[in-house]
């Protein structure tokens, strides 16, 4: 008997020690996210938030804040920059001036033309093997974890746009300094509009039409203003993930791996991928929806492209003048990609 009350107690002091255990902390990333949850941006996000609950154990938590919760478009930088945010999605395009040699990845040409999963892959990745060496001034107090190229945004109009002559006069939203510059030569009106406020300018008549993206549309219901969309080897459309130094240098050790394999270079490869398949699968399904599209002649094609060094020149003449290595970055950009 005493035998037996003497493995009892000590089988009851060892339940309570396992239950007095504290649990493993949680370490929990604040993710602001500008784009809606139907975006090809939000649902990578809510993968990766799941398959890093996985492989922690519930340890390494995703915190996200969709459509703006926490800021407009134009702050999402200062959010991670100043520490209110751990992670954070940028257009860079929405802030002139500030992400400008990064841009120069969207200078047409530089992706390949078409819409597709691999058009955009190629430049992604040059992007980010360069990023180093030349663009990380311009991501102060943060590090450049990822680029997700959106290949060759699409000219959204409310009038059909059949030929390059068309799109002569018409007032377009901008997505950012690179794509005000090819409007500007092909005759058309560039305006400056946020993403959240598209569908509010095109129904108001307050522009015409817009350079953006099938998931464009699709975010924020373009369509219903919208139908036409004219298809041109624009370039890209250049996002890029965005974390704040110290937040990634504060991760527990045991944590890191698993961050890493969605992050930087681990990750890289699905994130250069991401928004050309996005484009191709919400092509198809706008069109079921009545948007049109429609492609350029072989002859404006041809027009178009004969534009192309000038526009890269231009780009490349007006960061140089700023005392910014610009043509260095365009050649090594060039070089990786056979260019």
């Amino acid at each position: 008997m005493k035998l037996m009350s003497r493995l009892g107690a000590a089988a009851l002091a060892t339940a309570t020690l396992v239950t007095a255990l504290p649990a493993a902390a949680e370490t929990t990333l604040k993710v602001s996210l500008f784009t809606p949850p139907v975006s090809p941006l939000n649902e990578q996000f809510e993968r990766i938030k799941a398959g890093l609950a996985e492989a922690t154990g519930g340890e390494l938590v995703l915190e996200l804040y969709e459509s703006s919760q926490m800021g407009p478009p134009v702050r999402q930088f200062d959010l991670v920059r100043t520490g209110v945010a751990d992670i954070t999605v940028l257009l860079l395009g929405l802030t002139p001036g500030r992400f400008s040699m990064s841009q120069l990845a969207e200078m047409p040409g530089m992706s390949d033309p078409g819409v597709s999963e691999e058009a955009s892959y190629a430049v992604s990745q040059a992007t980010m093997e360069l990023g180093t060496e030349y663009l990380a001034d311009e991501y102060p107090s943060a590090m450049l974890l990822n680029v997700a190229m959106l290949p060759n945004p699409i000219i959204l109009t409310k009038q059909e746009v059949t030929k390059l002559s068309d799109i002569e006069g018409l007032r377009l939203r901008h997505p950012g300094e690179i794509h005000a510059a090819t409007i500007e030569k092909l005759g058309g009106v560039p305006v400056l509009v946020q993403p959240t406020e598209l569908a509010e300018a095109l129904s108001r008549g307050q522009i015409d039409g817009a350079l953006t993206a099938y998931s464009g549309i699709m975010n924020y219901q373009l369509q219903d203003s919208a139908k036409f969309a004219y298809e041109l080897p624009t370039g890209g459309l250049e996002f890029a993930v965005v974390m704040n130094t110290e937040s990634y240098e504060n991760l527990p050790d045991d944590l890191k791996p698993a961050f890493d394999e969605y992050f930087g270079a681990g990750g890289q490869d699905a994130w250069g991928r991401l928004l050309g398949a996005g484009e191709v699968r919400l092509r198809e399904h706008l069109e079921t929806l009545g948007v049109q599209v429609r492609q350029p002649s072989e002859e404006d094609l041809a027009t178009f492209n004969a534009m192309v060094p000038d526009l890269q020149e231009a780009a490349i003449e007006a960061l140089e003048s700023e005392g910014k290595p610009a043509r260095a970055f365009a050649e090594a950009l060039r070089e990786k990609l056979g260019k």
